[in-house]
């Protein structure tokens, strides 16, 4: 501050004399030694002369400083939990020098390792979430729960998850290569959703498995070994019936919001539904036509993220597959049936896919 007062001071003298005079011109006048720029344990410094205007009018280099070490980063190698306290390193990022080892982080009660396959921290036991084990909605008052799938015991029967705008976050658990009958509803809601599948393949049965039209996004999290969305099957034709051709599939997810996805588990992907095949004529018929495939998604966008250790081959995106057209029956007298037509496949989605 003093600095610049000098300089003001210059120039509105300069200033007052071009009154009288016909010119002003400043003289250069060094200053001390200062310092400039520190020196680092990797980089020199530098220390100058400088004028009360600012102007250098001499410089030398400040030898380099092994102790001060400006870019220093903690590194935690004993994360602290609800029970112990934990520990960390300190080290120099330009000469990774360590500076401080085993500096003791408080215990945090708070500071849980909770595990997703079994909702409880393992250090005390800790619940994080509240958990469901049937679907009745009167049981869905927590903004955050998890669902343990294997409580659907009867698995002959379709169920239908509703989660209305007080949910924020639902965890459903499940065993690897086991398939649930569920749809999910998002009722009209203003903010996000997390939908997070642990172990769990689910799928739908006449819309869409997972649908809403809230125009807000759902984040869908993978975890564990081979979770899978994927829409319905189209029916079968039946023979010897007006419904002879195959029905087509459903979507796995249809929203009209933005769709995030995490990756954090291996053989997981969300499918389409495959068409139904058209049934064989009967004698003298033509055979059905196979359903069309159905897209995997549609949605607003569609955006994509790997955790650390998986990438985009963990996951797949595709659309159903055409089912087939049924064959011709026998000749009957003088007609000649045919075979139906298959079904045409599906596109994996309606927008493109961004990995990041």
């Amino acid at each position: 501050m003093k600095k610049l007062v000098s300089l003001i001071l210059a120039v509105c003298t300069c200033f007052a004399m071009a009154t009288t005079f016909a010119g002003c011109k400043h003289e250069h006048v060094a200053g001390d030694w200062e310092t400039t720029v520190q020196p680092t344990c990797l980089a020199e410094g530098k220390r100058e002369k400088l004028c009360e205007c600012g102007e250098s009018m001499a410089s030398e280099p400040i030898a380099i400083n092994p102790n001060n070490h400006a870019n220093r980063q903690w590194v935690v190698t004993t994360p602290e939990t609800c029970q112990a306290s934990g520990l960390k390193d300190e080290y120099c990022m330009d000469c990774n020098q360590l500076l401080q080892k085993d500096v003791v982080i408080p215990q945090n009660p708070n500071s849980h390792l909770f595990d997703m396959l079994t909702n409880t921290c393992t250090v005390c036991g800790t619940k994080e979430f509240p958990e469901i084990t049937s679907f009745d909605q009167a049981e869905m008052d927590d903004p955050k729960v998890v669902i343990l799938l294997d409580y659907i015991l009867d698995r002959s029967k379709h169920w239908t998850l509703t989660l209305d705008s007080a949910t924020e976050y639902v965890r459903l658990v499940g065993t690897a290569y086991t398939e649930y009958p569920l749809s999910i509803k998002i009722a009209s809601r203003e903010t996000p959703i997390t939908i997070d599948f642990v172990n769990a393949t689910i799928y739908g049965n006449e819309n869409a498995t997972i649908s809403s039209d809230a125009g807000t996004a759902l984040n869908l999290g993978f975890y564990g070994e081979k979770s899978t969305i994927r829409g319905a099957a189209g029916a079968a034709g039946q023979q010897f019936s007006t419904s002879a051709h195959g029905k087509s599939g459903k979507q796995a997810i249809s929203i009209s919001g933005e769709l995030n996805i995490t990756v954090a588990a291996t053989a997981c992907s969300i499918r389409g539904g495959n068409g139904g095949n058209g049934a064989p004529g009967s004698r003298g018929a033509d055979g059905g036509n196979g359903g069309n495939g159905a897209m995997a998604i549609s949605a607003g966008s569609i955006k994509v993220s790997c955790k650390e250790g998986y990438t985009k081959d963990n996951f797949a995106i595709t659309g159903g597959s055409g089912g087939q057209g049924g064959a011709a029956g026998g000749k009957f007298l003088f007609v000649t049936p045919s075979a139906g037509s298959s079904g045409k496949s599906a596109d994996a989605t309606n927008v493109s896919i961004l990995y990041q």
